[in-house]
């Protein structure tokens, strides 16, 4: 219960995730860590939704480039939003609060969290549950395999070409 409160309140308590859950993995193996990782990341990411929609999505759209940023964010749609929670590198924050305050539907922000939670955990507890038997062939490819992840789709032109709009 500590654990998934940590990871649904961590960005109130400035705690990134990334540090999180591989502390799942360690506490609770790689299995056991990516289920409770993955569940804290889509609790987390309803509540970052739903209060961005509700508090402050009205307020946005009043201001000046509110809803320039709004459709930044809808551009990227459910899909993207899905990826890149996935990826293990990278902040979840800022999207699953900016997707609240655009008209992403709420069961398609839901879908694509959820489908992307287990993956980013899954990462972060089997790298987690590798530091027990630090030294082993498991630290190696947990180590290989993060740094791989982060690195392989940002070979992609496409890739590089779709951040570099973002941007901008």
């Amino acid at each position: 219960a500590l654990f998934l409160g940590l990871l649904v309140f961590r960005q109130f308590l400035f705690l990134p995730a990334a540090l999180l859950l591989p502390v799942g993995g360690l506490c609770f193996g790689a299995a056991y860590g990516t289920a409770l990782g993955a569940a804290g990341i889509v609790v987390s990411a309803a509540m970052k939704f739903a209060l961005a929609r509700t508090l402050a999505r009205s307020w946005l759209r009043e201001r000046p480039g509110g809803q320039n940023f709004a459709a930044r964010i809808e551009r990227l749609g459910p899909v993207a939003i899905g990826i890149s929670t996935a990826h293990p590198i990278g902040p979840l924050s800022p999207l699953h609060w900016g997707a609240g305050l655009t008209a992403i539907p709420v069961g398609a922000f839901l879908l694509a969290v959820t489908l992307g939670a287990p993956v980013r955990a899954f990462a972060y507890s089997f790298f987690g549950a590798a530091l027990d038997d630090a030294g082993t062939w498991q630290l190696t490819v947990a180590s290989v395999f993060l740094v791989a992840v982060a690195v392989l789709p940002l070979l992609h032109p496409g890739v590089r070409r779709r951040l570099a709009t973002l941007r901008g």
